[in-house]
């Protein structure tokens, strides 16, 4: 990028390498115990062997990719302890690998003649949606869609190019099996991919891409049906289908307008739109130093104030698209970047229907990487057309230290980092730093459930409590490892925990429950509470720490 002096240069130079820094110290901070361990603990249970849609009746299958990392973890560690840290490090390093790729892929394309420079890809890196540093379910929706659309915008027109769009393939394949309702917007990528090249090499540019990620995708059913029967197939997709997850969902138009218009009549986004006027008055006037310091003024009211919400790293993004888009003097988009765009709204539509979050917010701050990249080429395209002013220089440092900021400023469900005040010694989340509190929470919980489960036995948690089955490195005996019973929804049955006991014919030797979100104990009014006396289950230990209480119950 062409800046105006050395000292630019410099200056810039200095913002990302202390980004990068602040970056690669924010993994070693806070302890998350719902969202974040649940990854873990699902990568936990598939590495004992069990087989998805067979044995764990969720489709959120992406842990399964992850247990030979698991697995190698264990050899080398003799154990869980540390488990949490290492997939956030892992999480870093595949980071780092994407934004590698990212510019392997643009410096050698052969659409444009001069290279983007890498550092202008160094927000993508650093943009961690809720700050959760740990390879969930949504990241196979996200990072697919952020790597079709990389390839899509580096394919030369002109050329056939079948390997990328086999590589295309097998990347929405894997997706696909990681996050199966990424089916819709795989197989409707298709549909633009032939029409694009036509009246070329269209029918067969769009078979290779079918033909790719169907291989992956039948291989992936393969293995999971050489492990179980069409019958217990059609029962787990029944339970899944019929999950309180799903039936929470609100379709029709009442759905339509909570996903797409509740969303953007929140008061959170007044400044955003006060923004977003500003910046097109700025542009749109010759003389434009008030608007400018406006921009500015407004800009640093609304980091002030919403920082910490939970919408900011959606926010970001939507400020440094839209604000980018107004700035430029040519609104057009550039070759190739139409393909990309249309596989960042069909992944946002993807997680609308999808999720059970329904907001297109949220939905865009899950898909916030590939969001990032489509307003960083638009801002490249510019710079190359040389339409940007130095305006754009101040621009790319406010997406790069935004993006650091999202991590720091909002931090999932602990304190922030400078809050800290202890480092967890011992357990699953060695080597992190958090509240005394937290720190003395987990090890507590930790030391209690390793005292009472041993490893040869079966564990269920009659609650969210995800953490447990790490701590117990025993067998997981649950549908998955979340809520399997949705306490925390205000759910009181046993759906579809019983009937998942009913399909194995089994039960488990322990279960551990926990007071929070949702669970009481002694309460018959909550189905396993009756369940567990009915079946000869009886409390062993009881204690109480921080303000919980936690139970363990043997057979």
């Amino acid at each position: 990028m062409k800046l105006k002096t050395w000292r630019q240069l410099k200056f810039c130079y200095a913002i990302i390498l202390l980004s990068i820094i602040l970056y690669l110290m924010r993994p070693f901070f806070s302890v998350e115990i719902t969202d974040e361990v649940f990854a873990v603990s699902e990568i936990y249970n598939f590495s004992q062997g069990n087989i998805p849609f067979m044995d764990v009746w969720t489709a959120q299958t992406g842990a399964w990719f992850f247990t030979p990392f698991l697995s190698l973890y264990m050899y080398l560690n003799g154990g869980l302890d540390g488990v949490v840290l290492y997939f956030r490090i892992l999480y870093v390093i595949v980071a780092f690998s994407l934004v590698i790729i990212t510019y392997y892929c643009l410096k050698h394309q052969t659409v444009y003649d001069d290279k983007i420079p890498f550092y202008t890809l160094v927000p993508i890196l650093l943009l961690v949606p809720y700050s959760t540093f740990m390879w969930s379910y949504n990241y196979f929706l996200s990072y697919s869609h952020y790597l079709a659309a990389v390839l899509l915008f580096t394919i030369n027109n002109n050329e056939r190019e079948y390997g990328k769009y086999c590589l295309m393939g097998s990347i929405m394949g894997i997706g696909c099996c990681g996050y199966p309702p990424m089916i819709i917007s795989a197989f409707l990528l298709a549909v633009p991919i032939y029409w694009k090249h036509r009246r070329t090499y269209g029918k067969y540019q769009m078979m290779a891409y079918l033909v790719s990620g169907m291989t992956i995708g039948s291989l992936f059913l393969l293995y999971i049906f050489s492990h179980g029967s069409l019958e217990q197939f059609s029962l787990a997709w029944e339970a899944i289908m019929h999950s309180p997850h799903e039936e929470g969902k609100v379709f029709g138009l009442k759905g339509i307008l909570q996903i797409f218009v509740k969303p953007f009549l929140s008061k959170d986004l007044f400044f955003i739109y006060l923004l977003v006027v500003c910046g097109v008055v700025w542009h749109w006037r010759k003389t434009d130093s008030f608007f400018r310091y406006c921009w500015y003024l407004l800009f640093a009211i609304w980091l002030c104030t919403y920082s910490t919400h939970p919408m900011y790293v959606s926010l970001v993004i939507l400020v440094s698209i839209t604000f980018c888009y107004y700035l430029c003097s040519k609104r057009r988009f550039v070759e190739n970047m139409g393909m990309s765009v249309l596989t960042f709204v069909l992944g946002v539509l993807v997680y609308c229907i999808s999720s059970d979050n329904m907001s297109i917010i949220v939905a865009i701050g899950v898909l916030g990487s590939l969001a990032m990249f489509l307003s960083i080429i638009y801002w490249w395209q510019m710079y190359r057309e040389e339409i940007l002013t130095e305006k754009i220089f101040h621009i790319g440092l406010a997406m790069l230290c935004l993006s650091v900021l999202s991590s720091y400023t909002y931090v999932y469900r602990d304190v922030h980092p400078w809050q800290v005040e202890a480092k967890v010694e011992s357990g699953i989340y060695k080597g992190l730093y958090t509240t005394n509190a937290r720190k003395q929470y987990v090890e507590t919980v930790e030391k209690f459930v390793n005292f009472n489960v041993a490893h040869e036995d079966k564990i269920c948690t009659t609650c969210l409590a995800p953490y447990v089955y790490l701590m117990a490195e025993a067998k997981c005996f649950t549908p998955w490892t979340w809520d399997s019973q949705f306490l925390a929804r205000g759910k009181k049955n046993a759906k579809p925990l019983i009937s998942w006991f009913e399909a194995k014919g089994e039960l488990p030797d322990v279960f551990i429950g926990v007071s929070w979100k949702g669970y009481e104990y002694p309460n018959d009014a909550i189905e396993i509470n009756r369940f567990m006396n009915e079946n000869g289950y009886r409390l062993v230990a009881e204690d109480y720490i921080n303000g919980e209480r936690i139970w363990c119950w043997r057979r």
